[in-house]
């Protein structure tokens, strides 16, 4: 049987494993029987999760054409299971990839020894209207939103995970430049001797290859991630209209009523922790441009000041995390979203009056 799936983060070991469980993320210690095992179970689990609600959902979508309330709430869940399906499915065909990056940057975090660093890398067919198909679409629906719900939880907490698990790296590049010269003694000339600069030339050297792991960490990771992302915030935007929609316009229960107000703060709050994530990813790819000026550089040989030079130019090109190639997800986009969502929802308002 395999050995669980073990990284730092507790929340990524916790997901990990949950999704390969399910099929939907292959361990590197299977064998090529058991992953073509897995593979085919995944694909079920897939289908029945994903694919199958989904043709649900439009068929539905598709027989009560023109009725707005009835409309908006199908949409809400059609479209909910296609970000969740993006997503799924991104890891599915990526998975390889993924675990890669995650592997790495384990391994990195699990090696840093200092007490600074360590303080860096500490801070988810038939009539439904009549019985007994009635009580069975009642069951699928509450089943598939558990287990949907469930998935969409840990597919989030890996993305947000790999994103944040880069900042960290990214964040002790910064610290490492910044402690270049700590145990150096500077003589009375404030300048190094020869010894001393080949330190911190191998210093750097390792500085600039961890630098280029974490940006190329960060490349994949928005590689492959980027047209989930997408549709997910094609997919909240129609999600928190819909929601305000039957909050604001439809008469419902109390239970009602508090369930779309949930479904909108769950919604909302999603897409801020993407953005919340981008916005911080981006700047700590340019804290290391400040990282690198705080450093003592002026005791430093010409070379080595070129060679910090050099790493602080790249720093002006920061790692970001996009939806789609072309919109950079940050605080900024944030409030574009529900902007956007607003105006949706006002212009829903008026065809429904």
């Amino acid at each position: 049987m395999p050995s669980l799936i073990k990284n730092r983060i507790f929340g990524l070991t916790l997901t990990l494993n949950t999704l390969s469980w399910a099929g939907l993320i292959l361990r590197d210690d299977y064998t090529k029987t058991q992953r073509i095992i897995m593979k085919v179970y995944g694909g079920l689990v897939f289908l029945y999760l994903f694919v199958f609600t989904a043709y649900v959902q439009i068929a539905d979508l598709v027989v009560i054409w023109g009725n707005i309330d009835f409309m908006t709430e199908t949409s809400l869940i059609l479209f909910m299971q296609l970000a969740v399906s993006a997503k799924v499915l991104t890891l599915m065909l990526k998975s390889k990839k993924i675990m890669e990056v995650t592997n790495e940057a384990d391994a990195i975090l699990n090696s840093e020894k200092k007490v600074e660093g360590q303080r860096i890398i500490a801070r988810y067919p038939f009539n439904e209207l009549k019985s007994p198909g009635r009580e069975f679409a009642f069951v699928h629906q509450c089943i598939v939103v558990i287990f949907t719900g469930s998935f969409d939880f840990n597919v989030d907490i890996i993305i947000i995970s790999l994103v944040a698990v880069c900042r960290c790296r990214l964040k002790l590049v910064a610290l490492s430049l910044r402690n270049l010269c700590l145990d150096i003694p500077m003589n009375k000339r404030n300048l190094i001797t020869s010894d001393e600069e080949k330190v911190i030339t191998e210093r750097l050297r390792n500085i600039i290859s961890q630098h280029k792991r974490a940006l190329d960490a960060a490349e994949a990771i928005k590689h492959y991630l980027s047209g989930a992302l997408l549709v997910q915030l094609m997919v909240s935007i129609v999600v928190i209209c819909t929601t305000a929609y039957q909050l604001a316009v439809k008469k419902s229960t109390t239970m009602q009523s508090l369930t779309m107000a949930g479904y909108l703060f769950g919604t909302s709050l999603e897409v801020f922790l993407f953005c919340y994530q981008g916005e911080f990813l981006r700047e700590s790819s340019e804290e290391i441009a400040d990282a690198a000026y705080e450093c003592p550089w002026y005791t430093l040989t010409r070379p080595l000041k070129k060679t910090l030079l050099i790493i602080m130019t790249r720093a002006q090109r920061p790692a970001t995390l996009t939806a789609g190639g072309f919109v950079t997800l940050d605080i900024t986009e944030y409030m574009a979203i529900m902007k956007a969502s607003y105006s949706f929802f006002t212009v829903l308002q008026q065809v429904s009056e």
